[in-house]
């Protein structure tokens, strides 16, 4: 597209279209983008250069802003439904991270899933940590599948459940 002072209003050359899997997140979309853009630059640069493609001008009404993520933005509020907190996790993933403080530790869940719609314990409540890792949400429970401790490296949620006694405990 041409760059121009205002928000997306550049004349757009070519468009490159990708599905967006349920697997997805920040990162593989990332990669997909990067693979999207290559294919276009490749298909089109010589001739917007040529001015043999012309540019289409755009929309202003499909106009969206995206806010600057803060690391308030960040932090997960497990009184959200399941799905809320899991595209919070995705949309952050694998950086800058989705956290939940863990007492005075920040832990960074970086994929999850749904569990089930059970209510076994209090928002936000570890309700187990042997096989799963299931946190307590306001419709249900969600699995973590891996994360990341503070100050350590990237690891599934077995792994880090046998080094840690969590159950019961509330994360924050």
């Amino acid at each position: 597209m041409e760059m121009v002072e205002a928000m997306d209003a550049g004349d757009v050359f070519d468009i490159a279209k990708f599905d967006i899997a349920e697997e997805d997140n920040y990162t593989s979309l990332c990669s997909k983008i990067v693979a999207a853009s290559i294919e276009v630059t490749k298909r089109s640069l010589l001739g917007v250069l040529n001015g043999d493609i012309p540019g289409k001008q755009q929309d202003e009404s499909l106009v969206t802003f995206a806010p600057k993520i803060t690391p308030e933005d960040e932090k997960l509020d497990f009184s959200k439904p399941c799905i809320d907190i899991l595209h919070r996790i995705k949309a952050l993933s694998l950086t800058p991270g989705a956290y939940a403080m863990l007492g005075e530790e920040k832990l960074k869940i970086l994929d999850a899933k749904v569990y089930s719609n059970e209510l076994r314990g209090q928002i936000g409540e570890i309700v187990e940590a042997k096989k799963h890792l299931l946190i307590q949400c306001s419709d249900g429970l969600i699995e973590v599948l891996s994360l990341l401790p503070q100050g350590k490296k990237m690891m599934d949620a077995r792994s880090f459940c046998n080094g840690k006694n969590v159950l019961g405990v509330v994360l924050k």
